[in-house]
């Protein structure tokens, strides 16, 4: 495992390490300086169109070399996972299923969404409400 971020993560799922997801699909790109796995698993993650990402430790750019690919399909059962050194990848956790607002709950007339904010005494927003 070490610092790359390989292994199991309690928060990502498994993590494999030299497996470089081959994956048909349209959709996906790529993302430099992405120091580790788990943040790449965090980015795809945060996209609900990623199914897979692939990590690579050294992509050769200058700074923080690493790269992060996300990709827009799972690897096949046959083929899809390919042994690659320097590379770890994963599938992201479950993402949680968002219902639609009931109906009821967009009459305004019946029901409101309270909306707060924080306000610094001295600052600007203080204008705001006059």
């Amino acid at each position: 495992a070490g610092a790359a971020g390989g292994g199991a993560d309690a928060r990502c799922g498994l993590m494999e390490e030299g497996v470089d997801y081959a994956i048909d699909d349209i959709w996906g790109f790529n993302m430099d300086h992405i120091p580790t796995a788990g943040w790449c698993c965090a980015m795809c993650w945060a996209n609900s169109r990623c199914k897979a990402w692939t990590w690579v430790e050294d992509a050769g750019l200058p700074g923080c070399p690493s790269q992060c690919w996300l990709k827009g399909g799972e690897p096949p059962l046959h083929g899809g996972r390919v042994a690659k050194l320097g590379v770890i990848s994963g599938l992201p956790p479950r993402r949680p299923k968002l219902t639609a607002v009931a109906s009821s709950m967009q009459n305004t007339q019946t029901h409101s969404l309270f909306c707060f904010s924080l306000m610094r005494p001295a600052g600007y927003e203080v204008d705001l409400l006059k």
